[in-house]
């Protein structure tokens, strides 16, 4: 999801309900998600480095973007990504 919303440069819509909460972590996750635009360790070695070369293919084409290629891609995922929360006022799943 998040090389389409930092690389592909598209608008995601991520829906998270409160039947998907198997740990109180994900709250963590989502909290990053939306404070930080990525989540902790979530791409390997190989995976910045698809990101990195892919961005910089784009910025070649961009002149006077004084960003790096992984500020622009943290940028676009901030701005690409909507979160939608599904919470039932039910229930004590929380």
């Amino acid at each position: 999801m998040f090389k389409t919303l930092g690389i592909d440069n598209r608008l995601t819509v991520f829906v998270f309900s409160d039947k998907d909460i198997k740990e109180e972590v994900f709250f963590e996750d989502i909290d990053s998600m939306l404070n930080v635009g990525e989540l902790n360790n979530l791409f390997n070695g190989e995976d910045l480095e698809e990101i990195q070369y892919e961005i910089e293919k784009q910025l070649k084409r961009t002149r006077g973007v004084k960003l790096t290629p992984m500020e622009v891609f943290k940028k676009r995922c901030k701005k690409n990504f909507h979160l939608l929360l599904l919470m039932s006022p039910a229930g004590n799943k929380l």
